[in-house]
């Protein structure tokens, strides 16, 4: 039985109405019913212990959860990003819901078969393997001999099957440790995919270090032209992210780190998670730094920005002995040519553009060989 719904296994399905979550759930995890806009209710049972606040984001008309877990389950604040007439109906101390709340007319406390209403069973756990029933009255004989296919992830197979054999389909060509949702159709509509009791069937699996993905099946003897599709989650580019950031602050002789905040659709993402970072991601005095973001999980591609932690000083004097003069030259035309040398990059920047650079030399030569409208730390 399931115990986990896992993120965005029910991602995008935009005709479900009602969900009548199975007794055997305790934890819901982000995204997990993420753009789901046609849904209007969802039961969730005792056993869930953990539900998370993006659960439902994107649930935009969601009016009704019927809760008959503890309330101290349900976030704080409610769920993010559903719709803002939002009504959340707790079950009494009997764990009894009155008769005006669960009306027929919004959602009953009880799993049915009526496709119509677009109530989804979860009947199988996500990403795990062996035999996945997909129909009640399915059953599965020791001696039967499973029928086996295998695909490029590309292609969509459409197999016959009864319920004396087990189904085995092997998707290949897939990107090793992604998530791929796999779903099974009465029929090849790509237009009503999610309509009309349409689907029978949604799991998740993770693909393995070959970018193998293995599925088990039985369909009802009724679903003979039943539609196969794996599903596979395009990452976002962390470029698209929008990123709140501290980008200068003054030293005050301890080391420090940037604020950074990295926000996607409303979401804030989790370092370690969606991202990490590296470069010059601790500041341990004046100067320029450097950060790149790299998107993890989800997300993909890299992010930098420079930020410059500044302080009381004398510009032009990159070596710290409070005078400017040929010794600060000398040193920035070494890092300038690549050679690692210690310097405070903030101070050598004198003409302020973030950059250490030679249009820096040549300002510095300038200002030493007496020039009077050279202004170290200014803009030229």
């Amino acid at each position: 039985s399931v115990d986990t719904i896992q993120a965005a296994v029910f991602q995008g399905c935009t005709s479900l109405k009602t969900v009548n979550i199975p007794d055997s759930v305790k934890t819901i995890n982000r995204d997990a019913f993420d753009g789901c806009t046609s849904l209007v209710s969802v039961v969730i049972p005792k056993s869930v212990t953990e539900i998370d606040s993006y659960a439902f984001v994107g649930c935009t008309n969601l009016t009704k959860i019927i809760a008959y877990c503890d309330p101290s389950v349900i976030p704080e604040g409610g769920f993010t990003g559903c719709s803002e007439n939002l009504e959340i109906v707790y079950a009494n101390a009997d764990g009894e819901i009155s008769e005006d709340d669960a009306s027929d007319d919004d959602v009953s406390g009880e799993n049915t078969d009526d496709s119509k209403n677009q109530e989804l069973d979860y009947e199988s756990e996500p990403g795990t393997d062996g035999y996945e029933s997909i129909s009640d009255e399915s059953e599965l004989e020791s001696e039967d001999t499973p029928d086996i296919v295998k695909v490029a992830a590309n292609e969509v197979p459409q197999m016959s099957s009864t319920t004396q054999n087990v189904n085995l389909v092997v998707y290949t060509d897939l990107t090793p440790g992604e998530i791929y949702n796999f779903y099974i159709f009465k029929t090849d509509d790509v237009e009503n995919a999610f309509v009309d009791g349409n689907l029978l069937h949604i799991e998740q699996f993770v693909a393995d270090e070959n970018g193998y993905v293995t599925v088990e099946y039985t369909l009802d003897e009724q679903y003979t032209d039943a539609v196969l599709r794996l599903v596979g989650k395009d990452k976002i580019n962390i470029a698209d992210v929008d990123m709140h950031k501290v980008t200068g602050w003054k030293y005050d002789g301890c080391e420090s780190t940037p604020y950074i905040g990295m926000f996607f659709n409303g979401h804030k993402l989790v370092q370690g998670r969606d991202y990490h970072l590296s470069g010059d991601v601790v500041a341990d005095g004046m100067g320029i730094y450097n950060i790149t973001v790299s998107g993890d999980g989800a997300f993909t591609g890299e992010k930098s920005f420079r930020y410059i932690v500044t302080g009381d000083c004398v510009f032009g004097d990159g070596n710290g002995d409070n005078v400017v003069d040929i010794r600060d030259a000398v040193q920035l035309k070494q890092r300038i040519a690549g050679m690692d040398v210690d310097m405070n990059t903030y101070a050598a920047d004198v003409n302020a553009d973030t950059e250490i650079d030679i249009k820096d030399a040549v300002k510095l030569m300038k200002y030493m060989a007496g020039f009077e409208d050279v202004v170290l730390g200014e803009a030229s």
